[in-house]
C-alpha cells in the first residue's frame, strides 16, 4: 500500500522538494494525488519496493524547475523500486548533461518504469544494468539529447528492460 505524500501541494505553483525527500527518506512506496507538482529535483530512491506512484501519466505531473538535475534517481542494488503513472517534465531548458527525468543508471532488480511520459530533459529515460526489470507504456519526448539512454557493462550484468 503506497502512503499518499501529503505535504506535496499539486497546484504547480509551491515548491515540493522537501516534502518528496522527506516522504523518500521513509523508504516506503509513495502515491501523488492528480496535479503538478513543483520540485527541484535530485530525488533518490534508496530502499527495496520503494516506487512513486501517480493517479496517471496525464493527470499526475512532476515538473522540475532546475536546469541540471536529475528528477528522479532509483539506487544501486535496489530492488522492486520504481515509477509509475506520472508526467516528468522541466519548466525550464536543460543546461547540463544531467537533467535526466528518470534514471535507473546502476545494477538493480526487479525494477519497474510504467505509464510514464519523461519531456523536456536533456535525457529524459536512463536505464542501466538490472535484472528481471519491467518499462512499459514509457514515452520520451522533446528531450534535447536523448529520449532513451541503455547502458550496461560486463561487471554490471545484463541489461534486461
Amino acid at each position: 500500500m503506497a502512503t499518499l505524500i501529503a505535504a506535496a501541494v499539486g497546484d504547480g505553483l509551491t515548491d515540493n522538494t522537501k516534502a518528496f525527500n522527506a516522504a523518500a527518506a521513509l523508504g516506503q512506496p509513495m502515491y501523488l494525488n492528480p496535479g503538478n507538482y513543483l520540485t527541484k529535483g535530485d530525488h533518490i530512491f534508496n530502499t527495496n519496493g520503494q516506487i512513486l506512484i501517480g493517479d496517471a501519466s496525464g493527470s499526475t505531473l512532476i515538473t522540475n524547475t532546475d536546469p541540471a538535475s536529475t528528477t528522479i534517481t532509483v539506487g544501486t542494488f535496489t530492488s522492486g523500486a520504481g515509477v509509475r503513472g506520472m508526467t516528468l517534465t522541466r519548466s525550464v531548458p536543460p543546461t547540463a548533461s544531467s537533467a535526466i527525468g528518470v534514471a535507473f543508471p546502476d545494477t538493480c532488480d526487479f525494477a519497474v518504469l510504467e505509464d510514464v511520459i519523461s519531456q523536456c530533459h536533456a535525457t529524459g529515460v536512463v536505464l542501466g544494468p538490472t535484472a528481471f526489470s519491467t518499462a512499459r507504456k514509457v514515452v520520451a519526448r522533446y528531450n534535447a539529447s536523448v529520449g532513451v539512454f541503455l547502458t550496461n557493462t560486463t561487471a554490471d550484468g545484463a541489461c534486461q528492460w
